[in-house]
């Protein structure tokens, strides 16, 4: 083969790229097992907290209840107060959360138990939250620039440019060389006992029924379709990361909230118990 005026070219170059985008599909679907592994450590971990807050609950409630009928049998409170109490208790299906908690728990740890992943578990992540960035222009920019499905699509896109060109390559003629050589094994005076040619082929496609046409034309609309694929990926991705954008913002001003409540809470329940040890009322209302 001399020439092929870039068929072969272009098809190799086609070739390349779809290799490159597998590339892409793999390290892709690595960081959705290792985005997947993350989700379950941290549900898994809020379902823990979820557990022992319940069972604080539990605890707290038995003490208060083994002290009101402690008052009582003193006389110094009125067994109402205790009737009521036992009433109030098991509504609250507190032993019903504990064990839907530790039930999360431990399925979400299922998928912390293949590989690496099972010393999530054993290790004390940092869970400090961050601000995030007022404008999520440069978490766009990062994400269109980092994601590998996104990628994997323009590469796509660029392989089936180059196939489209491979195709309408078809349309020109190819160019072959031929050598010959040897010797002749009878001998004979009148002829030359070794012999030699060289030739050149050319194949130029005239008649073929708009087989090379056809082709060429059904692959630049692939070609289209793939770039338009990567075009509407590339906005999916830029939506998704203004969606996790507002809601991050949406979770790190509700830390703030959550934290003032939970002092305003501990204020409250030092409160509630000075005012329950100067036997001013009940504790658990």
């Amino acid at each position: 083969m001399i020439t092929d005026f870039g068929h072969t070219s272009n098809l190799v170059q086609s070739a390349r790229f779809e290799a490159t985008a597998a590339e892409q599909n793999e390290q892709r679907i690595r960081q959705q097992i290792v985005m997947q592994v993350d989700e379950a450590y941290f549900e898994a971990q809020a379902a823990d907290n979820v557990r022992k807050t319940t069972q604080a609950v539990l605890d707290f409630r038995n003490v208060t209840l083994r002290q009101l009928s402690a008052l009582a049998q003193s006389q110094l409170r009125s067994t109402l107060d205790v009737q009521l109490r036992k009433f109030w208790f098991p509504r609250r299906s507190w032993r019903m959360f504990a064990l839907k908690a530790l039930h999360k728990r431990r399925r979400h740890s299922l998928w912390l138990r293949w590989g690496e992943g099972w010393r999530y578990l054993c290790s004390q992540r940092s869970t400090h939250a961050s601000s995030p960035d007022a404008d999520p222009e440069g978490y766009i920019s990062a994400a269109i620039a980092d994601r590998p499905d996104l990628k994997a699509l323009q590469l796509h896109s660029e392989s089936a440019v180059h196939e489209a060109r491979a195709e309408h390559d078809l349309n020109y003629p190819t160019v072959n060389a031929l050598a010959s050589g040897g010797e002749v094994p009878i001998h004979d005076s009148t002829i030359h006992h070794e012999y030699g040619a060289v030739g050149v082929n050319i194949n130029v496609p005239i008649f073929n029924g708009g087989l090379y046409s056809a082709r060429s034309a059904a692959a630049k609309l692939e070609a289209r379709a793939a770039e338009q694929d990567a075009s509407l990926r590339e906005i999916e991705v830029a939506r998704d990361v203004r969606m996790a954008w507002a809601d991050a913002r949406d979770a790190y001003l509700q830390i703030a909230v959550a934290q003032r409540l939970v002092d305003e809470t501990n204020v409250a329940m030092r409160l509630a118990q000075a005012r329950y040890n100067a036997s001013l009322g009940a504790l658990w209302n």
